[in-house]
């Protein structure tokens, strides 16, 4: 495998992961969106990468919710106006994707 398919594949789980929080900050429950679970695809919630936070009506404390979530999930930090700099589950996804695997390179390279 190589690195871009790595980032890929990294990038549409945080997708996927992204739009299941945003589904539950919405409300959406497993029932509304066809039985979709956890590991759902964005399709299924209704949410694609191009759909934009202020479409899904976050407001500045969700976007910090999220934020603090995704640090979370990830292992990286994150500034608060995470949400802001990248508007949409693609942005964000690809954004917290190359931040994860900076953070895992820089860990695993050589302290010289």
């Amino acid at each position: 495998m190589d690195d871009n398919e790595g980032t890929g594949w990294q990038e549409r789980r945080v997708r996927e992961w992204l739009a299941g929080k945003l589904a539950a900050r919405l409300g959406l429950a497993a029932e509304d969106t066809d039985g979709a679970g956890p590991g759902a695809s964005c399709g299924a919630y209704g949410i694609g990468p191009d759909t934009s936070f202020e479409q899904c009506g976050l407001d500045a404390v969700g976007a910090l919710a999220l934020a603090v979530d995704a640090e979370s999930a990830c292992g990286v930090l994150l500034e608060p106006t995470v949400a802001w700099d990248h508007p949409t589950i693609g942005s964000l996804a690809r954004h917290l994707a190359q931040e994860t695997e900076r953070s895992r390179a820089a860990h695993e390279a050589p302290a010289w």
